[in-house]
């Protein structure tokens, strides 16, 4: 049996509601580590522009979920199943 060194990606999980002022932000910083990475972004059925930033990025490690949630820790459990 050969064992490969392929490094695994990091999981990164952001729940949001409504934080179109800031998700850009966030995500820029997430993105600008050097690690391989999924970025898992739970929104949590946001009213505004939210998800138009979020999906503005056109980025491959990005992934989203958008729905309705119990609030923060139901979302970090949905992104968790994600994984």
């Amino acid at each position: 049996m050969t064992v490969q060194n392929t490094p695994l990606p990091f999981q990164v999980i952001t729940p949001v509601y409504n934080a179109e002022t800031q998700i850009a932000e966030t995500i820029e910083s997430v993105l600008k580590q050097s690690h391989l990475l999924n970025y898992w972004i739970i929104d949590g059925g946001s009213t505004d522009k939210t998800l138009e930033v979020v999906r503005s990025f056109h980025h491959p490690s990005i992934h989203v979920v958008s729905e309705k949630d119990l609030g923060l820790y139901d979302a970090l459990a949905k992104g968790l199943e994600q994984i």
